[in-house]
């Protein structure tokens, strides 16, 4: 998606970015290892005790399904990781996400009430940070996130100055 179709023509663009490729590593550990792995061995194990008693004859379709599902899933997630946008503007702080079904957020640089900065330890481990911004509507719950930010104390900074003009 092309940013200038997200900025007004009275606003000027003061950050525009993406999530760093390290989120898709923290993705793929996080999510598609941990999920297919835990199914992988869970599956197997059956399909052992399967063949055993002679229901099924072969494993190994399961196993090149089992790649084939694993491969749909990295290329899904890089596909999720370039749709990821993220623009602050002289007014406004927005966000586009989706493969599937898309989603943009805005929010007026005014009615920001606080921003959160998060990192587990997987992140830490792959050097990108998320950063929630919050209104006074969403009850301690950021309306939008930054996440997979390898600069997240330029983009924090950035936005603190924004919000004290």
């Amino acid at each position: 998606m092309k940013v200038l179709s997200m900025v007004k023509q009275n606003e000027r663009i003061i950050y525009e970015g993406r999530p760093s490729f390290g989120l898709l590593g923290y993705w793929l550990i996080s999510r598609l290892l941990f999920l297919f792995g835990a199914l992988f061995v869970s599956l197997y194990l059956i399909l052992i005790v399967l063949q055993k008693v002679g229901i099924i004859s072969s494993i190994k379709y399961y196993i090149y399904g089992f790649i084939v599902f694993l491969f749909l899933g990295i290329l899904y997630y890089i596909q999720l990781l370039k749709s990821h946008v993220y623009v602050i503007t002289s007014k406004e702080i927005k966000a586009q996400a989706g493969v599937l079904s898309r989603r943009k957020r805005s929010i007026g640089i005014s009615k920001i009430t606080d921003i959160t900065v998060h990192q587990n330890i997987l992140e830490r481990l792959f050097r990108i940070s998320n950063i929630g911004i919050q209104t006074a509507g969403m009850s301690g719950r950021p309306e939008i996130t930054f996440i997979g930010l390898s600069d997240v104390d330029f983009v924090e900074n950035i936005i603190n100055k924004l919000i004290k003009k």
